[in-house]
């Protein structure tokens, strides 16, 4: 396979040994054809992806990926100190 992926592979073997794991190498713009015309297929076989922002947002744009959801800011407010006041 690849010496980023084998770690990766392994690790997973050993915790879920009853699952198998396929790892599919091609160049971005094979993958992503591949994937694509499998998801209008209706073929689901893929889990896991390593592209680059430009293998992505092709997925992303054929509804493939969903977006992950953005957390809005907390805003939090100050609250001021209360002074009481002596007189």
């Amino acid at each position: 396979m690849g010496a980023q992926i084998d770690p990766v592979v392994k690790a997973f073997n050993a915790k879920y040994p009853f699952l198998s794991i396929k790892v599919l190498k091609k160049d971005p713009p094979e993958l992503v054809k591949q994937v694509g015309e499998e998801y209008k297929a209706g073929i689901f076989t893929v889990d896991a992806y390593e592209l680059d922002d430009f293998g992505l947002r092709p997925l992303l744009e054929m509804g493939v990926l969903a977006p992950s959801p953005r957390r809005k800011p907390r805003i939090t407010r100050r609250r001021r100190a209360s002074r009481a006041s002596v007189g």
